[in-house]
């Protein structure tokens, strides 16, 4: 009877949202990132100084530095830190490692590096539409019937903008869910040969409770 109880109150309890974060398009950033293993490559021929700090690598911190410049278009590194507090969950999870905000505390200018990130994200989606014959459509807001052959990396990205990722307690279970994806959406990740998963897996890779940014 207990436990016939218990499964009835947890039907019937209301879902309290504790957080909600915006996602956009970091997770396809970062996919691309890691494709081309800039971290890996960074680390390689930057070794850390052994003053070095936190659990991310030297090579992590410049992928998010790049996330962030990409994303945003706003060279303004100073602007980094309150952008990564507010997405502690999608960084962490896209990182798989905790974070501390003096991690993006600096002023190092990487633009020529985030001009080839979006040269890579544009360039490989040309390329298949191309390949293929094709064009996008409902890419272009307010147009949803216009065709587009050759999507700049800046119109691609912003068919994310909007994305989230929500954490949820319903009877004390914390759950995270992410912003369904959109037929052009999920087109796009085909395109770029993404897993179709890839924001899903946000929610998959979620740590509970929400982690915050903290100061070591």
């Amino acid at each position: 009877m207990g436990e016939a109880a218990k499964s009835e109150g947890m039907e019937t309890a209301t879902p309290v949202v504790i957080s909600v974060e915006r996602v956009d398009d970091v997770p396809v950033l970062f996919a691309h990132l890691k494709r081309l293993r800039v971290a890996e490559l960074l680390d390689r021929h930057f070794p850390p100084h052994p003053l070095w700090k936190g659990d991310l690598s030297f090579g992590e911190v410049v992928c998010v530095w790049l996330v962030f410049l990409a994303s945003c278009g706003d060279h303004r590194l100073c602007n980094l830190q309150p952008w990564a507090q507010q997405r502690t969950l999608t960084l962490q999870s896209c990182l798989g490692k905790p974070l501390r905000s003096l991690d993006f505390h600096d002023d190092r200018l990487l633009l020529s590096v985030v001009v080839r990130l979006l040269r890579v994200v544009e360039h490989q989606l040309r390329q298949k539409l191309a390949q293929g014959g094709e064009a996008l459509t409902g890419i272009y807001p307010g147009q949803r019937g216009r065709r587009c052959e050759r999507p700049s990396a800046e119109l691609l990205l912003s068919a994310f903008e909007g994305m989230s990722l929500s954490v949820i307690e319903v009877a004390g279970r914390v759950t995270a869910h992410a912003t369904p994806l959109t037929a052009l959406q999920q087109r796009l990740l085909v395109l770029w040969d993404l897993p179709p998963d890839l924001f899903h897996r946000l929610a998959l890779h979620f740590a509970e409770p929400p982690p915050g940014l903290s100061e070591r």
